[in-house]
């Protein structure tokens, strides 16, 4: 939990909150033009995924938390899931591989979540969602000060890999706060997303790619994962705290957790 004095937000028809103010304005954008909160959580989302991409992105995956104006509640889950050739006892000679190895990547959910939330509550075009971060990855964003902090604190691992420098170190150096990231490839694959939803990210060309590049780094990942991949729709658990109902996700969640405490 973080504590701060600034001055409360306060707002009729809709907030958008998120750790970059770009998305969020992206966000808020798609509400003004009489999208659902579920659009704006999209485009935000999508946004994150390019100019925060240590801590959110297509290769991840997450949970949503949906009330609609009825009152009823759902939780879509698209946490990333295991690959089929994963087993019980696959780290316990080498425990440090299920940290940050090619063997640790798990098939990604985030948009499969996204899409299938979209599909029940969108009211804008899915490819206009897609669209802001995407020109985002491909003209270019400004680099924060604390995506400049979070690359020099890996700067490392970025600098012994030939991927990662060609976008975070393009000329020798980490680009550094006030400078210009391009992600072309990330800007192709959102195109696509744009063109054909959730389709060739989990059935296409580029499942084909993802799973290519895993196995060739030492991971276990098939393209047959990315096709086996669903977003799961759970109800959502509710408890009366202190007078008030508190409404969160379920396991695998932590909102059961959240409840106890």
């Amino acid at each position: 939990m973080f504590l701060h004095d600034q001055e409360r937000v306060v707002a009729r028809n809709g907030v958008v909150a998120t750790d970059e103010t770009e998305c969020s304005i992206i966000g808020r954008d798609v509400l003004k033009r009489g999208g659902h909160a579920v659009d704006a959580a999209v485009a935000a989302a999508l946004c994150l995924g390019v100019v925060s991409p240590f801590y959110s992105g297509l290769g991840g995956g997450g949970f949503m938390l949906v009330r609609s104006s009825t009152g009823d509640s759902k939780v879509f889950d698209m946490r990333e899931m295991a690959p089929g050739r994963a087993s019980k006892g696959m780290f316990d000679k080498e425990s440090s591989k299920k940290k940050d190895s090619p063997l640790s990547i798990a098939v990604p959910g985030e948009l499969a979540g996204l899409y299938t939330a979209h599909k029940e509550y969108g009211k804008i075009p899915w490819e206009s969602l897609v669209k802001p971060a995407e020109n985002l990855a491909r003209n270019g964003f400004i680099v924060s000060s604390f995506l400049s902090k979070t690359l020099a604190s890996v700067k490392s691992t970025i600098m012994s890999n030939k991927e990662l420098r060609s976008v975070f170190a393009p000329k020798g150096r980490l680009v550094s706060k006030g400078k210009t990231i391009y992600f072309k490839k990330l800007a192709d694959t959102l195109a696509s997303v744009s063109k054909h939803g959730m389709n060739d990210f989990y059935n296409g060309s580029i499942a084909q790619s993802l799973s290519n590049d895993i196995q060739k780094a030492g991971g276990i990942i098939k393209k047959e994962d990315f096709q086996k991949y669903r977003a799961i729709t759970r109800k959502p658990l509710v408890a009366n705290v202190f007078g008030y109902e508190i409404v969160t996700a379920p396991p695998p969640a932590s909102g059961g957790a959240m409840l106890i405490l």
